[in-house]
Formats: C-alpha cells, structure tokens, sequence
C-alpha cells in the first residue's frame, strides 16, 4: 500500500471511531483530517530519527 492509501485508511478508521461520540459529520471528518495530520508527522518524525 501507498502512504496516500495508508493514510486513507487510517482516517477511515479515525472517522468510523468518532461517530459513536460525534454526530456530526463534518467534525467528524475535521478531527479524523488532522488526528491523521499529526499521525503522518510523528510516524515521519520516528521514521527518521530510526535512521540515524
């Protein structure tokens, strides 16, 4: 899989956790856009720094 597709997916399952607590759908998307923000960050953060 892409990092696109993973990020995909990730958000998917961010988005399908948070309807149980948010009802509506454009926060849900907003949260799970950047939960898998931050997500993308520190696993490029950790990526590198595994490289050193």
């Amino acid at each position: 899989m892409s990092k696109e597709e993973l990020d995909t997916q990730f958000e998917a399952e961010v988005k399908n956790l948070l309807s149980g607590y948010l009802s509506d759908e454009s926060s849900r998307d907003y949260v799970a856009f950047k939960i898998t923000l931050l997500h993308r960050n520190y696993t490029e953060q950790e990526m590198s720094s595994s490289g050193e």
